[in-house]
């Protein structure tokens, strides 16, 4: 006897069995393009460096501007299709934004101007150094507690970064015959991690109050960010630290253009510096993407294994010459010893964390008291996987009913280098669609609150084609019910 799709009982469809082999191997196939993008991205800066060292301030500019008609064009689509939430677009909010474009800002500027002058192995391991910063900070600014292995392990990573510094207390003549990095730009980029340890730390304290649309978020801040640094145009004429001066900065846009387009004459490290500018946008990007796409649809577990597996992989690819050409790199008997102790480290302390975090949400999920109830699919059947009211009680403490919010607690997913999602905020503690990689797009809109029924207003249409589909398919519902 068939069903009313005409398929005979246990018999798969098309879409069902394409449906469990790409949920099969989505995980792994995310997995894989977040590690070679990261490490694609790191190699793209760090040739970016060399090709336009004396214009780091402009190829902050060029990124930063590229991704705001890219973000709005999604915000403008989420808005005109699920309706993002009117307390999304407050005034208050968008101050959120400007302070996170801020510390975006501050975090290029310090990483960006010091990229030409520390080699990329060693930016690998200093970037690391965001974990320990964060964790102090946590303590201090949030007042949370972390488990004892995340302390041993925030203390491991902060051992292996000091070695970094070992070939820096030998004499300057032995210093400058094995390194290839400048002192002074590697302490600066050790401290371009604390504009990133602050920026998770203050979402957590700003959104706890309110949900926001992630992909709203980065439009807004990306477009803050990009201000920012506009304003910031004075740390060119910081001497040894810019590359400008007041009088050479609008002549330094011409010559920068001139390389971009390998039309700058007798600067052979111009070439191909456009493609390679391209390269720092696409892969930036991709790899956005791809860490979004992974934490939607993983375990804390296998995000957590990704991004530790970040680190060597994109150690490992300076040292490939047909990536770095004449600018490849050796890693020094320290500097391995250094990747190990961090890998040891950044490993004790992240899956620390995601175990306590697997572990209390499978303690909010048992609740042997409370029953699966019926209900009727026709009014969420436009959204696969999508929780159940009751499960999303049991499991999130009713977010719902509950203004919105949720409480402050230590980020999570704490940021990389290649900007990772840096807060438990943005990384989906507002999950509400199981692991379907659309419901980014949804979450932190009208539309995904028209799917309670507790909360919704029949009297409401909602502003979107979308939504008042919706409200008619919930009225004929209640109709039905009588």
């Amino acid at each position: 006897m068939s069903d009313l799709t005409g398929t005979s009982p246990g018999v798969q469809t098309p879409i069902e069995t394409t449906s469990k082999c790409w949920k099969a191997i989505r995980v792994p196939l995310y997995a894989v393009l977040t590690i070679l993008s990261a490490a694609l991205q790191s190699v793209s800066f760090k040739k970016a460096g060399y090709s336009l060292m004396s214009f780091p301030y402009i190829i902050l500019l060029v990124v930063a501007f590229s991704f705001i008609p890219i973000l709005f064009l999604f915000v403008f689509y989420i808005d005109k299709t699920y309706g993002i939430l009117k307390e999304s677009k407050t005034v208050e909010v968008k101050k959120t934004f400007a302070v996170l474009g801020f510390l975006n800002a501050a975090n290029g500027v310090l990483i960006i101007f010091s990229n030409p002058h520390v080699s990329g192995i060693v930016q690998s391991a200093l970037a690391q150094a965001v974990i320990p910063t964060t964790l102090v900070l946590s303590v201090l600014i949030l007042k949370v507690s972390f488990s004892k292995f995340q302390y041993i392990g925030a203390l491991v990573v902060f051992v292996g970064i000091f070695a970094e510094f070992i070939p820096y207390l030998q004499t300057s003549a032995q210093q400058s015959s094995t390194v290839a990095s400048k002192p002074f730009f590697v302490l600066t980029f050790c401290l371009g991690q604390l504009p990133a340890s602050l920026s998770g730390i203050y979402q957590e304290i700003a959104f706890s109050k309110s949900r926001v649309n992630v992909v709203y978020m980065m439009a807004y801040s990306s477009l803050a960010q990009f201000v920012f640094l506009v304003l910031l145009a004075p740390v060119n004429f910081i001497p040894y630290f810019g590359n400008s001066t007041p009088e050479k900065f609008l002549q330094m846009f011409q010559n920068a253009f001139l390389c971009i387009t390998d039309n700058y004459e007798g600067h052979s490290e111009c070439q191909n510096a456009g493609l390679i500018l391209a390269c720092c946008i696409v892969s930036m990007l991709l790899t956005q993407i791809f860490q979004t796409l992974l934490v939607k649809v993983s375990s804390a577990a296998t995000s957590v294994l990704v991004m530790t597996l970040i680190t060597p992989v994109s150690s490992l690819a300076f040292t490939f010459h047909f990536l770095m050409g004449e600018h490849v790199e050796q890693i020094s008997v320290v500097q391995t010893l250094a990747l190990i102790i961090l890998l040891f480290g950044i490993t004790l302390y992240r899956f620390s964390d995601s175990l306590v975090e697997d572990f209390m949400s499978k303690k909010t999920q048992e609740d042997p008291q409370e029953k699966k109830s019926k209900l009727n699919n026709s009014a969420i059947a436009a959204v696969p996987n999508f929780k159940s009211l009751e499960e999303a009680k049991q499991n999130d403490n009713d977010m719902f009913s509950n203004a919105r919010g949720r409480a402050s607690s230590k980020p999570v997913l704490l940021p990389t280098r290649c900007g990772i999602i840096n807060s438990e905020y943005t990384a989906g503690g507002f999950k509400r669609f199981d692991d379907w990689e659309g419901s980014i797009f949804i979450e932190a809109t009208e539309y995904e609150y028209s799917l309670d029924f507790r909360s919704h207003s029949l009297e409401d249409r909602g502003s979107t084609p979308l939504l008042q589909a919706q409200h008619s398919k919930m009225l004929s519902r209640s109709y039905d019910g009588i």
